[in-house]
């Protein structure tokens, strides 16, 4: 029998959508607030080191991404004009032969122009047996592991080295931000290909000594790690700016 004095309630089908909109909203704000605190404690140490006209502004990455992409495309045009020039320079006289020869061999020195010839290719790749491993950071591929391989690819005699088709020169940076790797400012993730132009057989034993970086990555997982001798590989020219701020030639000494 019904109850006259029961009050019938709606259902409240609104509970469950409403928290869940709460949740996000409050996520977002979280992050939002994240982000605006981290950016402001980055301009107050910037401030530290600038002064106020000289304060630079914190730039996103696809910003930076943006910048980097333009600048690479004008340094491939004006190396492109160069290479022009110096053709047709080397269609004068001797002297001027001469002068060309040493601008390439200067350039090629530098990383500046593409360039080919025998070597070895290593290819480093994160372990697929991490829930094997004591942690996750043995069986990653960090910047530490990058650097070792190539100061031991030019210890070895290594004339020309590339990462991910990357080619290194003087003020090439390789670093970890996080769970990636950046070379010269790029993000590369695994597998990570290092090439290397040099004789094979010399780079070949180079890295492959006992104790060495990759043997120290294959104690971890042998898979991690594969070194093949080519007998022609195609390196690029390095990408990046080659103007100069504060280093200078001195004057001669008398």
């Amino acid at each position: 029998m019904l109850n006259p004095f029961h009050i019938r309630k709606p259902p409240n089908n609104w509970v469950v959508p409403v928290s869940v909109l709460m949740l996000v909203v409050g996520f977002l704000f979280s992050t939002a607030w994240s982000v605006t605190d981290r950016s402001a404690r980055i301009q107050e140490q910037l401030g530290r080191l600038f002064a106020p006209g000289e304060l630079p502004a914190v730039v996103t990455d696809q910003e930076l991404g943006r910048k980097l992409a333009e600048q690479k495309s004008e340094i491939t045009k004006l190396r492109g004009d160069l290479s022009a020039l110096q053709s047709k320079l080397a269609e004068g006289s001797s002297a001027s032969k001469e002068i060309n020869k040493t601008l390439k061999e200067t350039s090629l020195f530098a990383g500046l122009t593409e360039v080919e010839g025998p070597g070895i290719t290593i290819t480093l790749t994160d372990s697929k047996k991490q829930d094997q491993l004591p942690s996750s950071e043995a069986g990653t591929i960090h910047d530490n592991d990058i650097i070792k391989v190539v100061n031991e690819l030019y210890a070895a005699g290594a004339e020309a080295v590339a990462v991910d088709n990357r080619r290194l020169a003087a003020t090439s940076s390789v670093r970890c931000v996080g769970p990636t790797v950046l070379v010269d400012g790029e993000r590369i993730a695994s597998p990570i290909t290092i090439k290397a132009i040099g004789n094979p057989k010399d780079l070949y034993g180079g890295v492959n000594i006992p104790r060495g970086v990759l043997d120290e990555i294959r104690l971890v997982d042998p898979n991690m790690v594969k070194v093949d001798i080519v007998e022609k590989q195609h390196l690029p020219a390095w990408s990046g700016a080659t103007t100069r701020k504060y280093a200078k030639e001195p004057p001669p000494k008398t």
